[in-house]
């Protein structure tokens, strides 16, 4: 009775292990065609009003508070309020 139950608990484990890896790799594959579309700089202007001209920068080094524009199309990995459009 104990061994069987114990074999039970292994099997249900291992099914499950196997189950969560035949899963997960679609979402991984998923993932990593999303991670291709970001663009890896971000448009940010020293003001809001945007009288200034915009500067590129790698969306890794965004200050906080960053006044940050986003074209039609464009993806940028941060995030943030809409101020304006």
């Amino acid at each position: 009775m104990i061994s069987q139950a114990s074999t039970t608990i292994i099997t249900l484990i291992a099914l499950g292990k196997y189950m969560e890896s035949v899963e997960k790799r679609p979402a991984t594959t998923v993932i990593e065609a999303l991670a291709v579309m970001l663009l890896p700089h971000a448009r940010i202007y020293n003001d809001i009003t945007k009288t200034s001209c915009a500067t590129l920068v790698l969306f890794n080094i965004l200050a906080v508070c960053a006044a940050v524009v986003v074209v039609t199309g464009e993806n940028i990995p941060a995030d943030g309020i809409i101020v304006y459009g």
